[in-house]
């Protein structure tokens, strides 16, 4: 009969109070750092998917009416290529006997048409009200307003609605210029 070494008997040893303090502590610390993880991932997730402020919204509404109009007098049309700015212009200089635009509308129909057709894709679909105005400083409107129901010049004057910030854009004409206006209207608190 063949004994067993020395060494097997050692090791079927219960392990020392010394080895396993050792490995509870590791544990201790493997639990530490998962719970850190998770608290890091959660404060991740809290902040990013916490909704925009309310002074976020707010700039952005007050910004929305110039950044509209700033990007409207730079947009390229297809009467002619000429960007709003030079249609609008030929429209508040020439009114009826403006420039002829491809389609057979003259310049004053096209910009007020097609500023029109813009402002209801963006702003209407969005569902905000609004006022569009072309005044000359020398002899009025350059064409009717465009506006929705909620935002009427009544009803600005009346101040049944409120208008924070309206974005405005001059043109000019030589002589006199031509200013563009785009009111965002939100009811009266």
């Amino acid at each position: 009969m063949i004994r067993a070494p020395c060494i097997l008997r050692t090791s079927l040893r219960p392990p020392s109070r010394r080895l396993l303090r050792k490995g509870q502590l590791e544990m201790i610390g493997i639990a530490i750092v998962v719970v850190l993880i998770v608290l890091g991932a959660t404060l991740f997730l809290t902040l990013s998917i916490k909704p925009a402020s309310k002074a976020h919204a707010q700039f952005a509404q007050k910004t929305l009416a110039q950044n509209m109009v700033d990007a409207l007098v730079r947009t390229a049309t297809t009467c002619h290529g000429l960007d709003f700015a030079a249609v609008l212009s030929d429209c508040a200089k020439n009114a009826e006997d403006g420039l002829q635009c491809e389609d057979g509308r003259r310049s004053c129909d096209y910009t007020r048409a097609e500023i029109s057709n813009i402002l209801d894709r963006t702003l209407r679909a969005r569902k905000v009200d609004y006022r569009f105005t072309a005044m000359k400083d020398v002899g009025g409107k350059a064409f009717d307003d465009i506006t929705t129901s909620g935002c009427t010049k009544t009803l600005i004057d009346n101040s049944a609605v409120t208008v924070e910030t309206p974005g405005i854009q001059p043109i000019p004409l030589y002589p006199g210029t031509l200013t563009i206006t785009l009111q965002i209207c939100t009811p009266a608190r």
